[in-house]
C-alpha cells in the first residue's frame, strides 16, 4: 500500500486531474446555477381528466393554467402518456373523472414563459 499510494498521485499529476481550486470553483458555480433555478416559482397546472371503466382515457384538459401554454401542453401530454390506466373494478361507474395537479420546474424543461 505504501508504494501505491505515491504511485498513483503520480499518475493523477500526470493525467491532470483538476486543481482543488478549480474544483472549488466549479462547484461554486453549480451552487450558484441551482440557487437562480429554485428563485423561480415551480408552474402548476391543474388537470381534468376521465377514465372509462376500461381504464381508457376518454377525455383531458386543462382545468386551470399555470399561465404557461408550453406547460399546459406539457400536462396534458403527462396524463396522455401514461393512458391506458387500470381497469376499474366490477361495480364502478362508467366513467370516473378526475383532477390532479402537475407542478413542473421551467428552468430544468428549458422553458421561460409562455
Amino acid at each position: 500500500m505504501k508504494i501505491l499510494l505515491p504511485f498513483l498521485c503520480a499518475i493523477s499529476i500526470i493525467v491532470g486531474t483538476p486543481s482543488l481550486a478549480d474544483a472549488t470553483s466549479s462547484k461554486a458555480a453549480q451552487h450558484q446555477a441551482q440557487e437562480k433555478r429554485g428563485k423561480r416559482k415551480p408552474l402548476t397546472t391543474e388537470v381534468r381528466f376521465s377514465i372509462g371503466r376500461n381504464g381508457d382515457l376518454l377525455s383531458v384538459a386543462v382545468h386551470r393554467s399555470s399561465g404557461s401554454r408550453k406547460a399546459d401542453a406539457e400536462a396534458i401530454a403527462a396524463v396522455r402518456r401514461a393512458a391506458p390506466f387500470p381497469k376499474m373494478p366490477a361495480g364502478s361507474p362508467a366513467r370516473m373523472e378526475m383532477r390532479i395537479k402537475i407542478q413542473m420546474d421551467a428552468d430544468a424543461l428549458g422553458w421561460a414563459g409562455k
